[in-house]
């Protein structure tokens, strides 16, 4: 409701923190919460789409999503180089760099993308989104000299999937951790950010995308019956001479 945003947009001005996760369902349903234009004003630009990745898709549908190099930000410098997210249809989350720059302006960065094989729909023939796709940004609002809100520095988290942090997905690639990272960075406790620690292996669990899989099915069809076909044309070839 109109009400309702209203609220949103006054708390951010005053320095609110807010995680915001969006799905395929209002996509689908052309359901539009509102917070996509609201976010506008925070230089993030959420897509009416859903974004796959077809070499990097699980076989629970779930498509990997890897970490954005060479990005400078509190809640992914923690995580090591090759971590990921393991999300399900999720919209693009872009960030918008104003040609122009005012003094305490929002900063949105983009934190996580798809690979750049990434396919954009709905439609029964997804178009190539030709680049890499960002899902994940992060967005802070200046400091201003002299200026002290009530809140603080506003600072907002927009993730393109929801269901890549329920229970059932959670603890998929590096879900669990790049969710409490996003926690501690909105509520200012950077003494938690200070990298992965241990886990406590319950069951063991080996996630591949269709690329891996591929690969695999070549290894154990092509490359190791030809190996071995090679290596008794070898020795019949010695036995001949």
């Amino acid at each position: 409701p109109h009400d309702e945003l209203v609220k949103i947009q006054q708390y951010l001005a005053e320095g609110g923190r807010m995680f915001v996760l969006f799905n395929s369902y209002t996509v689908l349903n052309d359901v539009p919460t509102g917070l996509e234009a609201l976010l506008q004003d925070w230089n993030i630009r959420v897509g009416n789409n859903i974004i796959s990745d077809p070499p990097n898709t699980m076989m629970n549908g779930a498509i990997v999503v890897n970490l954005a190099t060479k990005v400078n930000h509190p809640i992914v410098t923690p995580m090591a180089s090759g971590s990921g997210l393991a999300m399900f249809n999720p919209r693009s989350i872009e960030a918008v760099q104003p040609a122009k720059q005012f003094p305490g302006a929002p900063e949105a960065k983009a934190l996580m993308f798809t690979s750049d094989s990434a396919t954009v729909g709905p439609g029964a023939i997804p178009t190539p989104a030709k680049g890499n796709v960002p899902l994940v940004a992060a967005v802070e609002k200046g400091r201003v000299q002299g200026v002290v809100s009530e809140r603080g520095t506003t600072a907002i988290v927009v993730a393109g999937d929801s269901s890549f942090l329920n229970n059932s997905y959670i603890d998929f690639a590096d879900n669990r951790d790049f969710a409490s990272f996003v926690v501690s960075w909105l509520l200012d406790q950077n003494q938690l950010l200070q990298g992965v620690g241990p886990h406590v292996v319950k069951e063991y669990t080996l996630m591949m995308t269709r690329s891996q899989i591929d690969q695999i099915r070549w290894i154990y069809l092509g490359a190791m019956p030809g190996g071995v076909m090679l290596l008794g044309f070898l020795v019949w070839l010695r036995r001949r001479n």
